[in-house]
């Protein structure tokens, strides 16, 4: 199942809990699994069992959570404790830490990190799409003002530079790391 994430734990167990976390302009905050809706809020060990994705074991040591589909597309970390969540002493111990991107529909590997694009954020995927265009695409316009890289699909341009006559680049007018 596309919602599905796992993680290994200790054969039988039955007090694993996951929760899902996410940067909000330098504040963490925890998916509220009871409002739903895409409800982030600051940590509140009060409200912990609020926060409970659960997890069940699927196959001996194999334990399964559903990432929920009312969780808007972005970058986030899912992080799974082991122990009570009625502890207000906050004892339940982070036992597997993963970041994962989620697409609306399913959860993808992600690499951790932005790079900075002239005051514009391109996801680390997105640097790869350029890198991998300016690397291995195919080049137009060579001996013209202006150079196109075209992606791998070779169905759009993902870099548009004018270069000079010699080749050299003097400004980027696309970068396209969708």
């Amino acid at each position: 199942m596309a919602h599905e994430g796992s993680f290994g734990g200790e054969r039988g167990a039955t007090d694993y809990w996951s929760s899902i976390t996410k940067n909000d302009s330098g504040t963490i905050k925890v998916y509220d699994a009871v409002a739903g809706g895409n409800t982030f809020v600051v940590w509140n060990t009060a409200d912990q069992d609020d926060y409970d994705i659960a997890a069940t074991e699927a196959s001996p040591g194999e334990f399964t959570f559903t990432f929920p589909s009312d969780i808007s597309a972005g970058d986030y970390i899912v992080n799974v404790r082991k122990g009570s969540k009625a502890d207000a002493d906050e004892t339940a111990v982070i036992t597997h830490r993963e970041s994962v991107h989620w697409d609306g529909t399913k959860i993808l590997p992600s690499i951790a990190g932005e790079v900075d694009n002239d005051g514009t954020s391109i996801s680390m995927a997105g640097a790869f799409k350029l890198m991998l265009s300016a690397l291995t695409g195919k080049v137009t316009g060579g001996g013209t003002a202006t150079i196109s890289f075209r992606n791998i699909a070779d169905d759009k341009d993902r870099i548009i530079a004018t270069v000079t006559k010699d080749g050299n680049r003097t400004a980027i007018d696309t970068r396209d790391a969708t």
